[in-house]
């Protein structure tokens, strides 16, 4: 039997209470919201928090990362991830005694980790992060969205140099592009010559996964030696 739902009014309906209230109290007011809506309030009030708290994080502790890169529903052991992480800054030149180099694996695209869904938005909107490494549908949304570069671009020539074009990705279906300024520019619709996006990782703990460099990434000049180390592991 299903449970009715607790009223504070009573037998009342909805449209008497609508009626009532212009005339009805604000504490009374207050109970009836909270009564018919509470979850969804709830549910915003810990969405919201979640936000704040993750955009304090990235302002606060993240803001001197020399390289970050985010993978998307992969199962890495934290021994592993700083043997890639040091590889990497070897690679980039980077300092490898301060450990600026980030590959964050905690982040998962199911829908019910709702704190892991706003994460990953805030990290892909705060310009944090320079590469993605993501399940193709994933990679998709990315590139209709606008978030990543496009690999047919002069310079980054060095990327697609010496890869077979069975492992290019080619995005189904581009809403809009974007200028320098962030602005939306004409719709692009896919043709045979549609632009590629990503690289089709094929071996070790990505192989599956898809390899793109964030539009708006933080440390331009070394993302295309970023994307050759994953392509070579």
């Amino acid at each position: 039997m299903r449970r009715k739902r607790y009223n504070p009014y009573g037998d009342k309906d909805r449209g008497r209470i609508q009626e009532e209230w212009p005339e009805m109290k604000f504490s009374e007011k207050c109970r009836y919201i909270w009564s018919y809506h509470k979850i969804p309030i709830i549910v915003v009030i810990i969405a919201a928090v979640l936000a704040v708290y993750f955009g304090w994080d990235i302002k606060n502790n993240s803001i001197k990362e020399d390289f970050n890169v985010m993978v998307l529903d992969t199962e890495i052991g934290v021994e592993e991830t700083e043997s890639l992480e040091f590889d990497l800054s070897v690679v980039l030149g980077l300092d490898t005694e301060k450990k600026k180099c980030l590959i964050e694996t905690n982040f998962t695209t199911n829908e019910e980790d709702m704190a892991s869904a706003i994460q990953v938005t805030t990290y892909l909107e705060s310009g944090r992060t320079d590469l993605v490494i993501v399940p193709e549908e994933t990679f998709n949304t990315y590139a209709e969205n606008g978030y990543l570069e496009i690999l047919t671009e002069p310079e980054f020539d060095a990327v697609l140099d010496g890869i077979e074009e069975d492992r290019y990705f080619y995005a189904e279906e581009v809403m809009y592009r974007l200028d320098e300024y962030q602005i939306p520019m004409h719709p692009h619709e896919k043709t045979e010559n549609s632009d590629i996006y990503g690289i089709y990782l094929t071996e070790g703990d990505f192989e599956g996964k898809v390899i793109g460099i964030m539009r708006n990434a933080p440390h331009e000049d070394l993302v295309v030696p970023g994307v050759e180390f994953f392509l070579n592991k």
